[in-house]
């Protein structure tokens, strides 16, 4: 069972609140019935004219036998102006087809797939753009990765992938973190660039990712293989971001070294940040110190780069509040570091006075960046706890087991 637990704010002077008191507007257009089956948002942006677009996902009833995306443009009034349906077709011979993300990029909405082609013994990355006014759809291929070329590096499938549940698909598309599948792939957009990065599961003691830049005309900046020597710790990817130019791309990790495992207090791993460019790529290690931390995520925007996430203490099951990192975009060292307890007031309005049901077990769901450059968290608590040691989820990202007062992040 999951409840969506608070929306946290956290501004960039380190002080942290909670949303009190929003002011909104709700309009509401005329109620009407959806043939499609499984029908969810995926995407939706203002017109600049007061209307909106708004792009749903689908999958088919015997109307609209295929899976798709249904495309409906409103005016300020939310009448329908026009509206456009999107198939997705697949010829038998290509397998596992699976939707990447969906995104805005000028006038075009993007959807990224990838599928598996048995022909041509490849896997097959898409870029299907719609444009928003006339709907004039193009399709490019943006790359390919034969199985002879995978097995270099290790191996890789969309099978688990493929077949995750829709909502958390949905969920993680373009936010840059990896899926929850085995060998997961990840995919971050903004309105200059996006990325695509894939972890393989590796061998020979290393883990390696591909990763992939593309401006916003298509056009590959970045086509690499990073490899990780990790003879001696555990290393998981967590999530990618991009520079707000587009021409960077900044990958978080974590990782459990001999050094970490020395350590008297604190989580025994440490984090690391790598950054991408077209010609180069840079990796800083930063530790936690005495703190607990299931995962990181990588924000960048403006001038800033932050890593946040929410931190425990010793010998406490509970989250205590969010960690803040601020980093230094060029050379990736940490400006500086602070840890926000949750206010006494805002566990007694969630809780009451019951202390033995404080926060313990969150998932990111969104983070959105106001006008101000305030971060807002939107999180939400999880009631299933999983036992034993390895590798858990936490935050949208994958977190080390057995080092948060008995939750195995």
């Amino acid at each position: 069972m999951k409840k969506i637990i608070c929306l946290s704010l956290i501004t960039l002077l380190s002080t942290l609140g909670f949303a009190q008191d929003i002011a909104f507007k709700t309009q509401k257009s005329e109620v009407f019935k959806d043939e499609y089956k499984e029908s969810q948002i995926v995407l939706s942006e203002e017109d600049g004219n007061g209307g909106v677009l708004i792009v749903r996902s689908y999958k088919g009833n015997g109307i609209s036998p295929n899976a798709g995306y249904y495309f409906e443009h409103y005016d300020g009034d939310l009448e329908l102006i026009k509206e456009y349906d999107f198939q997705i077709e697949h010829p038998n011979s290509h397998k596992y087809a699976t939707t990447l993300g969906v995104f805005k990029t000028d006038t075009v909405i993007r959807i990224i797939e990838v599928y598996y082609d048995m022909n041509q013994k490849a896997y097959i990355c898409n870029a299907n753009s719609i444009n928003k006014n006339d709907f004039k759809q193009e399709n490019k291929e943006l790359f390919r990765l034969t199985r002879d070329e995978i097995k270099q590096y290790g191996s890789f499938s969309l099978n688990d992938i493929c077949y995750e549940k829709n909502d958390k698909k949905i969920a993680s598309e373009t936010n840059g973190y990896f899926s929850e599948a085995s060998g997961g792939i990840a995919l971050i957009a903004n309105e200059n660039s996006f990325s695509i990065a894939i972890d393989f599961m590796s061998k020979n003691n290393s883990e390696t990712l591909k990763l992939f830049l593309f401006d916003n005309k298509l056009t590959k900046i970045i086509d690499r293989i990073f490899v990780k020597k990790v003879a001696d710790r555990k290393y998981i990817f967590q999530n990618i971001d991009l520079s707000k130019d587009g021409s960077s791309v900044y990958l978080l990790s974590k990782s459990i070294s001999k050094e970490a495992k020395t350590k008297i207090e604190g989580g025994k791993y440490q984090f690391e940040l790598t950054k991408f460019t077209e010609n180069k790529e840079q990796t800083k290690t930063f530790d936690i110190n005495e703190h607990f931390i299931g995962s990181l995520k990588t924000i960048s925007f403006g001038e800033k780069l932050v890593c946040i996430g929410f931190y425990s203490d010793i010998d406490d099951k509970y989250y205590k509040g969010v960690s803040y990192y601020e980093i230094d975009p060029n050379n990736l060292e940490i400006r500086f570091a602070k840890f926000n307890p949750f206010t006494e007031q805002f566990l007694i309005d969630k809780y009451g006075k019951l202390k033995e049901k404080e926060l313990d077990f969150l998932n990111f769901k969104n983070i959105l960046i106001t006008p101000d450059n305030d971060i807002i968290l939107n999180a939400e608590e999880s009631y299933s706890k999983s036992s034993g040691g390895g590798v858990g989820i936490g935050m949208g990202g994958a977190g080390m087991g057995g080092n948060m007062g008995g939750i195995n992040m």
